[in-house]
């Protein structure tokens, strides 16, 4: 009985070390580290995406022109106070001389108490900007009401199927406008560009709609919606995509003289989930050729 369980024993002991156990061993063992990234150090942080758009549509007044935009916050779900306070905090670290919002502030399963709502005024109000700060709307925030009132008592300007003049200084003027949720931006096709300053940006939620606009060539274009796809796989990219993002969901394209960048967001939605793919916001300087 003792040469049986002997045998046993040697038998399960040359199976347990066998290199195919130690194989998947090692495969659960990495699938459970990534799913706890994935969860709990993925959706963290705060990365700062600095791009340098080189252009000879400005005058020197506007060299080292600073835009920051955020997007994609989706309150209540991974951002909360604590990490709404610290964007806030980092885009004025920056001293931007404009800040662009580009859709989804609360996410849709979230209904927003009158404190919440205070405490997102009193935040987006902190928000310092030497010539302004706009916003447009994304598909989560037409659920929600009280949106446009939330952002214009914050002091942003809504673009929303509109446009502004920015006029610095010097009295000298860039062009920005913006596409409102699902909109067509057939409002454009009113506008002389031919007539407006030399140097234009539009901003929107869905990087889809960039084909509803491409032939104003504008000189940069941002949008966010895409979240890069939550997962973003090396040599890949974004795993997940969705309506709005199907065509265009990687971070940058360079389509004819327009340099259209998509931001990765701040938060999470559907999955409470980021894999190679932290928050981040964007700035972008704009540098005289």
């Amino acid at each position: 009985m003792r040469k049986v369980d002997a045998d046993f024993e040697e038998e399960f002991e040359k199976k347990k070390n066998s290199p195919i156990r130690r194989f998947i061993s090692i495969i659960i063992l990495l699938i459970t580290l990534i799913i706890i990234y994935g969860f709990y150090v993925g959706p963290t942080g705060l990365l700062i995406n600095s791009h340098t758009i080189n252009t000879n549509k400005i005058t020197d007044s506007y060299n080292y022109f600073k835009i920051i935009q955020f997007s994609d916050v989706h309150y209540g779900k991974t951002i909360k106070d604590k990490e709404f306070k610290k964007i806030v905090k980092k885009i004025n670290m920056y001293n931007p001389d404009i800040v662009v919002f580009t859709g989804d502030l609360i996410d849709q399963t979230i209904i927003p108490n009158e404190k919440q709502i205070a405490k997102l005024n009193e935040y987006l109000k902190e928000i310092d900007s030497e010539y302004g700060k706009y916003y447009v709307s994304g598909d989560h925030d037409i659920k929600f009401d009280g949106y446009d009132d939330l952002m214009v008592k914050s002091n942003f300007v809504s673009l929303n199927d509109k446009f502004d003049i920015i006029y610095n200084k010097n009295d000298e003027n860039i062009f920005i406008s913006g596409i409102n949720y699902k909109s067509t931006g057939d409002y454009l096709k009113e506008l002389k560009f031919e007539e407006l300053p030399s140097y234009k940006i539009n901003i929107m939620h869905t990087p889809d709609t960039f084909d509803n606009i491409s032939s104003y060539n504008y000189d940069l274009v941002l949008a966010g919606h895409t979240l890069n796809g939550l997962i973003n796989i090396p040599f890949y990219g974004g795993l997940y995509k969705e309506e709005g993002g199907l065509k265009y969901n990687k971070p940058y394209y360079q389509i004819n003289n327009t340099e259209f960048y998509i931001s990765n967001g701040l938060g999470t939605s559907d999955l409470n989930f980021r894999l190679f793919n932290r928050p981040s916001i964007s700035i972008y300087i704009l540098q005289k050729k």
